[in-house]
């Protein structure tokens, strides 16, 4: 068994190849380890909601962490049997590991993936541009240019951003 702080220098090890969700996450379950082994004690182990209250990560989120750390040998999870959890309030009990070797090409970033109908990057307005507006109160883009259909209802032409009824 791995001691708290050994887990900890590892997380925070060049070698350590989680993107900083995991990180944030197992350094969050450190909080309630016993230093001596790196497990969480009964008593104090967090539901759910606990580490959605720490993290500030969605539940979702969390919930795929905890396999994505499963499957890469970061955690291990005990969890209580359907009825226990419900009639006897039993919680998932932790332990918190080192991997025995670093997965190769296992950078566990999330990753979003586009529907296959939308094959492009999202066009419309860019929030992260200012327009200047004009005496009218319209946008510079000018009209002189055919309106092109992007994915999401905005014209795709370069720096317009305008939806089809403004066209």
């Amino acid at each position: 068994m791995a001691e708290r702080w050994a887990v900890e220098r590892a997380v925070r090890d060049a070698e350590c190849r989680l993107s900083p969700s995991g990180r944030h996450l197992i350094l969050t379950l450190l909080t309630w380890t016993d230093t001596a082994t790196a497990v969480i004690p009964p008593q104090f182990s967090p539901s759910l909601t606990d580490l959605e209250r720490a993290t500030g990560m969605a539940r979702s989120t969390i919930t795929v962490w905890l396999n994505r750390l499963e499957e890469l040998g970061w955690v291990t999870r005990f969890r209580p049997r359907v009825d226990d959890a419900r009639r006897k309030r039993a919680r998932t009990a932790y332990r918190l590991r080192i991997p025995p070797r670093p997965v190769a090409g296992s950078t566990t970033e999330l990753e979003l993936v586009r529907q296959p109908d939308r094959t492009g990057p999202t066009t419309g307005p860019d929030s992260n541009t200012k327009r200047r507006p004009t005496a009218r109160g319209s946008s510079n883009t000018s009209q002189s240019h055919p309106y092109l259909q992007g994915p999401n209802g905005y014209c795709s032409f370069p720096n317009c951003g305008r939806s089809a009824p403004l066209h």
